[in-house]
Formats: structure tokens, sequence, C-alpha cells
């Protein structure tokens, strides 16, 4: 009969197979890991979530260039932008101005904004006179019928401010061949 006798051997070896099969050994083996050992090769895709990550862990500086798009963005945390000031309210409405103007040089007041007057002066040819000074202001114009549902003639409209009143346009209308020709027209005019 043998002895029975505890070596250093037997209680160390005893100790660790308790262990690792206690589940105690990942614990120690988690808590020798050395700062910044685990890395993108170590973790399984999708595994890392929201709530892992300390609060301002993810910078602009951590995150690639375009790779975002406005879903990942939650739009109560921006800011107004800066250069956007006068598209929070209307109030710079009252630099635009408008005219719907027929043929025969008629203004429709009732499509029209800040239009003072309209006349045919000659053959495609029409002035236009707003409520205000309209000299730095930009002016496009259109073809168009008056009413719903209507399109009008081809050809062409230009612009141009009128010399001896500031308020004022020319409005110049032509057919598809370039020839001046009575059309309906609208103008914007933006300051």
């Amino acid at each position: 009969m043998t002895s029975s006798r505890f070596t250093y051997a037997n209680v160390a070896s005893t100790l660790a197979l308790v262990l690792v099969l206690g589940g105690g050994g990942t614990a120690v083996a988690a808590g020798a890991l050395a700062k910044n050992s685990v890395g993108s090769k170590q973790i399984r895709a999708g595994a890392v979530k929201n709530p892992d990550l300390a609060r301002n862990a993810v910078t602009a500086t951590k995150v690639k260039n375009d790779s975002l798009t406005g879903a990942d963005v939650q739009e109560s945390t921006l800011a107004e932008v800066p250069s956007a000031a006068f598209a929070t309210t209307a109030g710079r409405a009252g630099n635009v101005h408008g005219a719907v103007v027929r043929s025969n040089g008629v203004l429709v007041t009732g499509q029209s904004l800040n239009a003072v007057s309209s006349a045919r002066t000659g053959t495609g040819l029409y002035q236009v006179v707003f409520a205000t000074d309209i000299t730095d202001c930009a002016a496009v114009a259109s073809m168009t019928t008056p009413g719903v549902g209507i399109f009008n003639f081809p050809g062409e409209v230009l612009t141009t401010g009128l010399e001896a009143n500031g308020s004022g346009l020319y409005v110049k209308t032509f057919d598809s061949a370039g020839a001046a020709a009575d059309r309906s027209f609208a103008v914007a005019v933006v300051c």
C-alpha cells in the first residue's frame, strides 16, 4: 500500500484543472491581457454594440469620410448651419417679386407678387414695374400661359432692366424661329 502524500505538483495540477473546467481560467486570462492587445482581428463582426462603447468614444477623427448618412445622425443634436440664418423665417420674402403677364400685356394680378403694372409696348416687347427698386436684383423669366393645363407656344424670353425706372424690367419674347412675337410669360425677381 502506498501512502498518500500531497506534493506541490499534485496540488498545482489539481488547482489548474479546477480553474480551467470551472471557467475561472477565462477570468484569469482576461485579467492578464495587456492594454490595447485586442484589435479588430480578434473581435467577431457585429460583436460590439452601442452600449459597449464609452460616451463620446467615436469622434469625427475616428469616422471615415463619407461613411455616414443622414440615417446615422440624430437630427436633434445638430446646431443651425450659420449660413442658413435666413432659412429659418420668411422674413426675407419681401425681397421676392413676380409677375405673370398675358401676351396682350395685361398683368394677371392674382398670380403676381409686388408687381404694380405691365404693358405691351411693341411686338414681343413688354414693360413690367414692381413696387420697389430692383436694380441690384436677379430676374428670370419663362414662357407660360395663365391658368391650369394650358401650354403656350414654343419660344424664348429675355429680361433686362428699364433705364428710366429702377423698379421695372423690359421683357422681350420670341417665337421658336427667333422672331419677336407676342407671348405670355412669368418673371421672378429675387433681391
